[in-house]
């Protein structure tokens, strides 16, 4: 080899170097931001009232973050157009049996939704998310039971894994957006639909069939991570 062939390959060995310690550099920048990609992520899936994981997803799906929507319209298309409602609430009955929900209540809820009958489907959906919450907790005498809002954070917030899933942020998100105090009824609390607002008959917007699908979706990822144990 001349030894111009030789500055050659030793050109080309350097500027390859200098492409792997590019290439790592951004890998391991890429890594260390992860956890706040996923956050970003979750929450803004979560602010749209979606969990994007459903009972036909892989894991992959947790920690996917890749085409978060940009708008409302933008959530609610992506989701509606890979539901499939059976498949949906089949994946809630098995995940409420095994972890003794209240299966009465959720076939009532399946027959509002069919009847177009939103307000009590709501409501019904509302009442399986606190009882999956208190079953699923130790009872301690002379304790109580938390129900959904402060069960679901104080999981979240004792479980270091939960934050690394977008499903997990988004639950956590749209949990304290939809059951929140409603200070007294307040219509600036009341976002895009509000637990206590709709139970008490003090609700400014109606359910809608959107609205039910997005509790069923929910239900469904709030049944999953108790039945996987990150809550």
């Amino acid at each position: 080899m001349s030894l111009f062939d030789l500055n050659s390959f030793g050109n080309a060995l350097e500027s390859f170097g200098n492409a792997l310690v590019v290439i790592f550099n951004g890998l391991f920048e890429y890594f260390e931001r992860y956890p706040t990609y996923v956050l970003i992520a979750g929450e803004r899936w979560g602010e749209y009232g979606w969990v994007p994981f459903l009972p036909d997803d892989n894991a992959i799906k947790m920690i996917d973050i890749a085409n978060v929507p940009t708008s409302q319209n933008d959530a609610d298309s992506i989701m509606l157009n890979r539901l499939n409602i059976d498949t949906l609430f089949s994946g809630i009955e098995e995940l409420i049996y095994k972890l003794n929900g209240n299966r009465n209540a959720f076939q009532d809820s399946i027959k509002c939704y069919n009847n177009d009958l939103y307000f009590a489907c709501s409501l019904s959906i509302f009442s399986l998310i606190d009882q999956i919450c208190i079953v699923n907790q130790k009872k301690i005498q002379n304790k109580r039971r938390k129900l959904a809002l402060n069960a679901i954070n104080d999981k979240y917030n004792n479980n270091t894994d939960a934050r690394y899933f977008i499903n997990t942020i988004a639950v956590k998100k749209i949990v304290n957006n939809i059951f929140c105090n409603g200070n007294d009824f307040d219509p600036e609390t009341e976002g895009c639909g509000n637990r206590n607002f709709i139970s008490h008959g003090m609700n400014n917007l109606n359910p809608d069939k959107t609205f039910c699908i997005k509790l069923f979706v929910l239900l469904y990822n709030i049944c999953l991570l108790y039945s996987a144990h990150i809550f």
